[in-house]
């Protein structure tokens, strides 16, 4: 699943960017961290909609695809996913670094969301075992 390879990378960075940071990389670390971010919010929305699709739910941008993925029981924090759609659109225009800062602050929060929509979309795709 591409969600899981971006997950995984964007888990990476979070968990090391303190130490890059302390090593003088601060630059690097906020540019990587920003680009992992937008990578693995793309690859959610993307699998949250072709999910819908597969339940005849026609969803076609992200704010509508969160929605009905919350009102599916997918995502547990709406206002989570509500709240990346505006900080992916600021990551794309962002070029100060109070503005990446910004990002930054969110990032934990973003990965707790992402590993829950994974965890959420492998009990729901894992057929149930035979007695």
């Amino acid at each position: 699943m591409y969600f899981e390879r971006a997950l995984e990378r964007f888990r990476i960075v979070v968990a090391e960017r303190d130490r890059w940071v302390a090593e003088g990389n601060g630059d690097i670390v906020l540019d990587v961290a920003v680009k992992r971010f937008e990578f693995t919010y793309e690859m959610a929305w993307k699998a949250l909609k072709r999910f819908l699709d597969y339940l005849g739910i026609d969803a076609r941008a992200p704010r509508p695809v969160f929605k009905e993925a919350y009102a599916q029981g997918l995502l547990s924090d709406e206002q989570v996913w509500l709240d990346m759609i505006e900080m992916r659109n600021l990551s794309s225009h962002v070029y100060d670094e109070q503005e990446i800062s910004r990002i930054l602050l969110e990032l934990e929060r973003y990965l707790a969301a992402f590993d829950s929509l994974l965890k959420q979309l492998r009990k729901t795709l894992t057929p149930p075992e035979n007695p």
